[in-house]
């Protein structure tokens, strides 16, 4: 998958031991694509939501590209099941793009396997 380039990643998180969440935004056509790698949590999840939030205000059709996601909790979970919802109500979709073999592995755990859109392969 190709992206544009967008803004410079965000970078959150100040001890050199944490993994920083990297988000980056682009547009695919008429998908906003959300590169996302580290970790989703607590102190994280808010920036990845903000960032979902504005992308669902410019289209409903998002694919949040997760092959980099180390770690991610219940807090983090919470943001894709919110995202997933709004864009579902804008008449959209999000795709959650080559999720992590935790991030997978999570959302199998969870069920939520069974309710998000996963795919190996970016939508057209």
């Amino acid at each position: 998958m190709t992206l544009n380039p967008g803004p410079a990643p965000d970078d959150v998180g100040g001890d050199p031991y944490e993994t920083p969440l990297r988000v980056t935004v682009g547009l695919r056509g008429r998908w906003v694509t959300i590169e996302v790698g580290g970790d989703i949590d607590m102190t994280t999840g808010p920036l990845l939501e903000e960032r979902i939030g504005t992308a669902l205000e410019s289209s409903p059709w998002v694919v949040l590209e997760a092959a980099e996601v180390t770690f991610c909790d219940s807090s983090g979970l919470n943001v894709l099941i919110r995202a997933w919802r709004k864009a579902v109500e804008a008449g959209g979709r999000l795709v959650l793009l080559r999720p992590s073999g935790h991030l997978r592995r999570v959302l199998e755990i969870t069920g939520l396997d069974e309710r998000l859109d996963i795919t190996d392969m970016a939508p057209e």
